[in-house]
């Protein structure tokens, strides 16, 4: 029981601090596209680069908003709250799994 219970912790502790990065890099997008970092820059080139692929299915939701003379990038914004509900639904998921994997082993003679 000691052992799930740690593995648990384990895994729930990679999974926060995974989605936090995550979170973090496609925020610093969105915070370069509103400061209308130049994308030719090799670093803003390749970050932009790298946050396409996870950006991409969010493109057609919503039209870009220009606040004053700022860009608001909405499919970087769709992302950030659409992958948070991902997030969501397979964090609960996993650990509704630990809950059963725990109460099997808890009912078992293994323990």
């Amino acid at each position: 029981m000691a052992i799930i219970l740690k593995i648990k912790s384990i895994i729930d502790h990679v999974l926060a601090r995974a989605f936090i990065l995550f979170e973090v890099f496609i925020f610093l997008r969105l915070l370069l596209k509103f400061l209308d970092a130049n994308p030719e820059a090799f670093v803003v080139k390749h970050f932009y680069n790298l946050t396409e692929k996870v950006i991409w299915p969010f493109n057609s939701i919503f039209n870009d908003y220009i606040w004053n003379t700022y860009l608001i990038e909405m499919a970087t914004v769709s992302a950030i709250i659409g992958y948070a509900i991902l997030f969501f639904i397979f964090y609960t998921v996993v650990i509704f799994l630990f809950t059963v994997i725990q109460k099997i082993f808890s009912k078992s003679h293994f323990c």
